[in-house]
């Protein structure tokens, strides 16, 4: 099915009203909401869903509210799955800026904010339902320079204009030595020591004490969504005795690799072991011996990434 050639009713097979109702449900809008914008009660609300073939003008209507078009209700799985597939990255590029600006901390902090709940708001960020222009429009209520058809659509740029921080005064651009996917073979040579390395400027705070951090740049898709190939990111340094005690997305010196990857299950206290994972599922898993670790740093946050 092509929806820029299927834009109308008539192009479309009918719709219970059932279905109707499960495809509002799935997309984390509240029934209660719907009868609200459309002026009716939960009761007259569902008395439509009872429909064998739901009317055009309650779909117009539902549009409107809803602020969806009619691939929402009638989609081509495989034109949605692409378009979904490039909104959840740049998602995660736009809640990397949220974070970095300390607007949100958390996914639970996240709903709250934008009134969705954290269930819902982890669902969409593990790709597990579809992203509406709802909840786009609410990730942009808690940040008006960011440009919605850029979220939305992937066009254009980013920002309305250049950033302004909110903390400013407390922060300052900083060198910070980098490591380019060409330079990772020579970093991991000499011990995963940063000497002699390019830098890259960072917006870090003033009072930070920057010795124990990088810029590394992501290599490959298996951090995909989380991290794009060409990514850059800040990591800083884990001392040793703290390894044992580290969770979340880490970067890894081992023989003669470094890879960036999740950590699935640390038992470094216990069992000497650590298991590492991609995000993207076609990535696979990995395990390492604490004695196999040179050095091990957290990832902070995106500093840099491309546009998909």
């Amino acid at each position: 099915m092509n929806l820029q050639k299927k834009n109308s009713f008539e192009d479309f097979p009918p719709l219970s009203g059932n279905e109707l109702k499960e495809k509002i449900k799935a997309s984390g809008v509240k029934l209660i909401h719907i009868a609200e914008k459309l002026g009716l009660s939960q009761q007259g609300l569902n008395q439509r869903f009872k429909a064998q073939k739901v009317k055009k003008g309650f779909i117009l209507e539902l549009m409107e509210v809803m602020k969806v078009d009619l691939s929402f209700f009638f989609d081509d799985q495989n034109e949605i799955k692409h378009k979904q597939s490039g909104l959840l990255k740049r998602i995660n590029i736009y809640l990397s800026w949220l974070k970095f600006q300390e607007v949100v901390e958390t996914n639970l902090d996240l709903g709250q904010k934008i009134g969705f709940t954290k269930n819902y708001v982890d669902q969409v960020l593990n790709g597990q339902i579809d992203i509406t222009e709802l909840f786009v429009d609410a990730l942009l209520s808690l940040d008006d320079g960011v440009r919605k058809d850029w979220l939305w659509n992937g066009n254009g740029k980013m920002f309305l204009e250049t950033p302004v921080l909110t903390h400013e005064g407390e922060y300052t651009i900083t060198q910070i030595p980098f490591i380019p996917v060409s330079a990772r073979a020579g970093f991991v040579e000499n011990t995963c020591q940063y000497s002699e390395l390019t830098t890259f400027p960072v917006y870090m705070q003033k009072s930070e004490k920057i010795d124990d951090y990088l810029v590394v740049e992501i290599d490959g898709d298996s951090m995909e969504p989380t991290l794009l190939p060409k990514t850059k990111v800040l990591i800083k340094q884990i001392p040793p005795e703290n390894w044992g005690f580290t969770v979340g997305v880490v970067v890894v010196c081992f023989s003669d690799m470094i890879v960036v990857k999740r950590i699935t299950e640390n038992k470094l206290q216990t069992t000497g072991f650590l298991t590492l994972r991609s995000d993207n599922v076609a990535g696979g898993m990995m395990e390492l011996m604490d004695t196999d670790i040179i050095s091990m740093f957290r990832v902070i946050r995106i500093v840099d990434a491309e546009v998909r």
